[in-house]
């Protein structure tokens, strides 16, 4: 069972998606970019229960981008 910090890369090293797991489900704000680098808006957000609960960040320039790729 998955828990704690999770972050997978492809295998030319760029990022794919980037989270939290408690207990098996993903907790808190989740990151995923698609394979050609950029942010996959429709799964990033912040997630409660495995359930997507509210929308991440929608562009580099959005206040949520710089949360989401330098921590907070």
């Amino acid at each position: 069972m998955k828990d704690g910090r999770f972050f997978r890369r492809d295998r030319d090293a760029s990022a794919l998606e980037d989270g939290h797991y408690n207990e098996g489900r993903r907790e808190g704000r989740w990151v995923y970019w698609n394979s050609n680098g950029s942010l996959n808006v429709e799964r990033s957000g912040f997630y409660l229960g495995d359930v997507r609960v509210k929308p991440g960040p929608v562009s580099p320039t959005d206040p949520l981008w710089a949360i989401a790729a330098y921590g907070e």
